[in-house]
């Protein structure tokens, strides 16, 4: 399992796309939104994003930015359809792919199906800059899809449920992915900033000392802002410079959630 999963993050690396699985022990309700918002501003730099998105229904990144898919990623396994006819132009240099089925169906990773998948987002991210996957996490286990991540960043929120959660996250993914370092994204949610700096200083000396595992602090996030992620992002796990930048963020989150009144409702 380790030496496979090693081998499956080499292929999904080879295109030149910086491949980025965000997963959390406990799903934060507003976390698609700042996610969209992430590749937004990383487009508005000049990175062509591509989003995987393995959740489905209203509090996905898909649902955020508008869209309903008819196809998904599991389609393109069974051979139905190509990458091409899944994926979804969300707004200019953000690219989105549905893969809630295929994280789904294909959760207990069979080799063959991992090795496809690994091949297929390599082949997705051919012409980006970041692909960021929206992971889902199921009692500590992940998709296959983010396993093959390059980065893989666990998102802590507040209160000892989230720590302890997170904490076997990271042990089972050393365990039977042979991971060794982690990214940390903290949910900051103010009055508790303190106490959750507190849990992440706790939670990677344990890391540390009981599985010999690296945790680095990407970002931290208060409120609505993603300012920190994207400057953790550029700075800490660059992807390539895929296209011009110099659009506003504004105009480019515009152009994310269109028409439909919804930008003025998370702007």
């Amino acid at each position: 399992m380790i030496d496979q999963a090693a081998g499956l993050r080499r292929l999904f690396g080879n295109r030149g796309a910086c491949s980025v699985a965000f997963v959390q022990a406990r799903r934060d309700a507003a976390w698609a939104m700042r996610l969209a918002r992430t590749a937004s501003t990383l487009a508005s730099e000049g990175r062509r994003v591509v989003i995987v998105d393995e959740h489905a229904g209203p509090g996905s990144v898909t649902a955020i930015t508008g869209q309903t898919p008819r196809l998904d990623l599991f389609d393109v396994f069974v051979g139905d359809c190509t990458l091409a006819d899944i994926r979804i132009q969300a707004a200019p240099g953000i690219t989105v792919i549905p893969a809630a089925r295929a994280a789904r169906e294909f959760a207990h990773g069979e080799v063959d199906i991992a090795e496809r998948m690994a091949a297929c987002l390599a082949e997705a991210g051919n012409d980006a800059g970041y692909v960021l996957v929206d992971g889902v996490c199921r009692q500590g286990d992940i998709s296959p899809l983010a396993a093959a991540a390059l980065h893989l960043a666990v998102v802590l929120g507040s209160g000892g449920r989230s720590v302890t959660d997170t904490y076997a996250l990271l042990k089972r993914q050393h365990l039977f992915a042979g991971r060794n370092d982690f990214q940390v994204v903290l949910v900051d949610p103010a009055p508790n900033a303190e106490d959750v700096r507190t849990a992440l200083d706790n939670l990677r000396s344990t890391a540390r000392k009981h599985l010999s595992v690296e945790l680095s602090h990407l970002a931290t996030l208060s409120s609505s802002q993603v300012d920190d992620l994207v400057q953790g992002l550029l700075s800490r796990l660059p992807g390539a410079k895929t296209g011009p930048g110099g659009r506003s963020n504004v105009v480019a989150l515009r152009a994310l959630f269109g028409a439909s009144g919804l930008f003025e409702s998370v702007v």
